[in-house]
């Protein structure tokens, strides 16, 4: 029954009935508690409407090994980046900041995360890449915590990830 609701919530978010989603799948987690993939499915329409905040409570309510599976770690990279691109400007003129001061380790962050939610995930990692080479003290590493969230989130298997874990490599030895 939970496989029945979690698409027929997927299909009507997709179908721009968000609120009728949510509650399809709050519904469901109230009659299956320990079902983990509802409230990580619930989490991830929060994500995709905007509660960050509802987003992280969700996250941070489950089990510690679910949070640490796949689905919970990408969800998580998601709502990082997310608040990270809150009111973010335009790419262009993120770019136009970063081509007249190079050393603003803020704006080239901001930059990666807006790309990871544009779905550009090359051109995210180049910005975390440049974050680790010119900086690896900038907030606690988040150059190379970034790029590795970007993994998680595209799986080990992509070409993508593999490449930029060679030069993600290259650049720690």
């Amino acid at each position: 029954e939970s496989d029945r609701v979690r698409a027929s919530a997927s299909e009507a978010f997709r179908q721009g009935r968000q609120e009728e989603a949510l509650q399809m799948l709050q519904d469901a987690r109230q009659e299956e508690p320990e079902n983990h993939q509802l409230t990580l499915d619930y989490a991830n329409l929060c994500l995709q409407a905007g509660r960050l905040e509802e987003t992280e409570r969700l996250l941070e309510e489950l089990p510690h090994d679910v949070r640490n599976e796949t689905e919970a770690l990408q969800l998580r990279a998601l709502l990082d980046f997310s608040r990270a691109a809150l009111d973010a400007p335009p790419v262009e003129e993120l770019e136009r900041g970063i081509a007249a001061n190079p050393d603003d380790m803020s704006l080239r962050y901001r930059l990666g995360a807006v790309h990871v939610l544009n779905d550009r995930m090359e051109a995210a990692m180049d910005a975390f890449m440049a974050i680790l080479q010119r900086d690896r003290k900038f907030r606690d590493d988040i150059g190379r915590r970034s790029l590795l969230a970007v993994f998680d989130i595209l799986g080990n298997d992509s070409e993508l990830v593999q490449r930029y874990r060679r030069q993600l490599f290259n650049a720690l030895h």
